[in-house]
């Protein structure tokens, strides 16, 4: 995950619930048309995809954040993790 994660548009953030952000360790980062892109650091990405469009009703493109860039930067999932759960509550 890199601090650009930071800037993203809390309208963005509000395309998946706090609750969905941590249970499937997925942040959005951007959209277009039909497309939500989602980072993530889960170790089997793919076993999410089906289940994240058919819950979003939207195709979902993957981004796969190696796990060694996450142990770099694991603050920086947890602040986002954060910032989704704020703007929902």
């Amino acid at each position: 995950m890199n601090k650009e994660l930071l800037e993203i548009p809390t309208q963005t953030l509000q395309l998946i619930s706090a609750d969905q952000a941590y249970h499937y360790r997925v942040i959005p980062f951007n959209e277009f048309g039909n497309k939500v892109f989602l980072k993530t650091d889960a170790t089997k990405p793919n076993e999410l995809l089906a289940e994240l469009q058919i819950m979003l009703n939207k195709e979902i493109v993957l981004e796969q954040e190696s796990s060694k860039t996450t142990e770099k930067e694991p603050e920086v999932f947890r602040v986002v993790l954060f910032i989704i759960l704020k703007t929902f509550y």
